[in-house]
């Protein structure tokens, strides 16, 4: 309701973007969210928290330099994109701005997950639902009044989602699993993640 009364075409830019932005983090994410919820869910019944570390970091290497290289694409391409594809060249600007969210939604989906694994819903809620979203509205509210218009709605959203990150990576390290710790070991799985997480990228597609 509050980007629709920017106008009609500022609105429909918006949107165009973010599908755009949401459509490549589902690609770019490989359908780990699945694997990740899977596989960290069986090795916590059996606390063999090596590969509960390998389960994380491996989704992590898996997915980054995807993430990495989709945003290059983007940032490169953005103007054939938005000519060649949309007819609009009022969303180069948009796209490349978007671009650098995708590694920052894809890396905190992995963390969430991993937070939800550990059954601590409470904190996926929170993080995800609660803050993201209030803090998206109400930066939105204050950017537009300022005057910023379009690129108001998108710095709120760009600030809440590396928001989320930071307070998702923050929830999983210090109070439900550290990653960072080294006294743990990692046994990578990243051939079962990708075979498991694989098919499951056609539904999320």
């Amino acid at each position: 309701i509050l980007l629709a009364r920017l106008g009609s075409s500022i609105y429909g830019l918006l949107t165009l973007g973010f599908t755009i932005l949401s459509f490549l983090s589902i690609i770019t994410l490989l359908g780990l969210k699945s694997a990740v919820l899977r596989y960290l869910s069986f090795y916590k019944g059996k606390n063999d928290k090596k590969r509960i570390k390998g389960t994380i970091i491996s989704s992590i290497t898996i997915s980054l330099p995807i993430s990495i290289i989709a945003s290059l694409i983007i940032i490169v391409f953005s103007k054939q994109i938005s000519i060649g594809i949309f007819h609009n060249p009022e969303l180069i600007p948009i796209l490349n701005v978007l671009a650098f969210l995708i590694p920052i939604r894809g890396l905190s989906r992995i963390f969430l997950t991993s937070i939800q694994a550990f059954q601590e819903i409470k904190y996926v809620t929170l993080i995800e639902q609660i803050i993201e979203n209030a803090v998206k509205l109400m930066l939105t509210f204050i950017f537009i009044l300022l005057g910023f218009k379009i690129f108001g709605a998108i710095a709120a959203f760009v600030i809440a989602s590396l928001l989320t990150l930071i307070l998702s990576f923050y929830v999983l390290n210090k109070k439900i699993f550290s990653i960072t710790n080294k006294k743990i070991k990692l046994i990578y799985n990243k051939k079962e993640l990708i075979i498991f997480s694989l098919p499951l990228l056609v539904s999320d597609f």
